[in-house]
């Protein structure tokens, strides 16, 4: 019984660290289609208006780019931190 109650201890931080994870990726692909998207040369061409905010834009953008970045990297180093601790736990 106990083993169970291990096993499942073990299963739900990892889906956690797994749904961590994804959701990182997913603010990484969302930063990445926003920064692209509102920093092209195209849109800034044929909108005069569109080169005073492009330093904000840029600033907004690569800050969620970069905070998913540095989320799912946490994620992903927690996760494979605890396979590493149940694998082991299973060689003693």
């Amino acid at each position: 019984m106990e083993l169970i109650v291990q096993l499942f201890s073990h299963l739900l931080i990892l889906s956690r660290q797994v749904i961590f994870s994804v959701v990182g990726l997913v603010m990484i692909i969302i930063g990445g289609v926003e920064f692209t998207s509102y920093t092209s040369i195209l849109q800034s061409w044929w909108n005069p208006f569109y080169l005073f905010h492009w330093q904000d834009i840029l600033l907004k953008n690569s800050t969620s780019f970069l905070l998913g970045l540095v989320g799912m990297t946490l994620s992903v180093t927690v996760l494979l931190a605890q396979l590493n601790w149940i694998i082991f736990q299973k060689r003693l």
